[in-house]
């Protein structure tokens, strides 16, 4: 059985889980994910959902969008960053920025005992952002999560996120006239 215990997790909702935890659910998490990825995921997956609370998101919303705004504000940056990719990278009208930017942070514990995230990575690609929705809607199938976990930010909802990722990815295009590039596909596991 995994460790189910994380001290900046939510108590009543980490409690009620871990009380009506099963090892069989594993498998039919990964099972259902693979179905509705259309592909078996090819890293490990959580045995559970992080219960984090809304203070703690909205501080790591708030410090990636400050790293990613030093970046993108940044000329010096920019010129380091173009330096940095192979000729054979390079595109023609390449965006100034990344459209779709996730910052992963962990958790660390401050001199006074308090939890602060920290970063571990910058990433730009959007195929996270439809894996991400899709996992969380799979933790609350499995597990009877619903009317208990909220899994998107800035006050979206299931429909009015994909909205919004539609017209992100695809603006005023026929959807089968637009296609999201992978330098590497055979290897992106999201």
């Amino acid at each position: 059985m995994p460790a189910l215990h994380c001290p900046v997790m939510i108590p009543s909702l980490r409690q009620s889980f871990n009380s009506k935890y099963k090892a069989e659910k594993y498998p039919e998490l990964l099972r259902l994910l693979a179905e509705r990825c259309g592909v078996p995921i090819g890293f490990r997956v959580s045995e559970t959902p992080c219960f984090l609370p809304a203070e703690l998101l909205e501080r790591m919303a708030a410090d990636g969008k400050e790293l990613i705004q030093q970046l993108v504000e940044s000329p010096e940056y920019r010129a380091r960053s173009e330096e940095s990719i192979p000729a054979e990278f390079k595109v023609p009208n390449e965006s100034p920025h990344p459209m779709f930017v996730q910052v992963d942070f962990g958790l660390v514990r401050g001199a006074g005992g308090e939890l602060q995230p920290k970063l571990v990575e910058l990433q730009a690609f959007p195929s996270l952002y439809a894996y991400q929705p899709v996992l969380a809607r799979t933790f609350v199938d499995v597990h009877g999560l619903d009317g208990k976990l909220r899994y998107l930010l800035s006050g979206l909802e299931p429909a009015s996120y994909l909205k919004l990722l539609q017209r992100a990815i695809v603006g005023d295009c026929a959807p089968e006239n637009v296609i999201l590039m992978e330098i590497d596909p055979e290897h992106q596991k999201t």
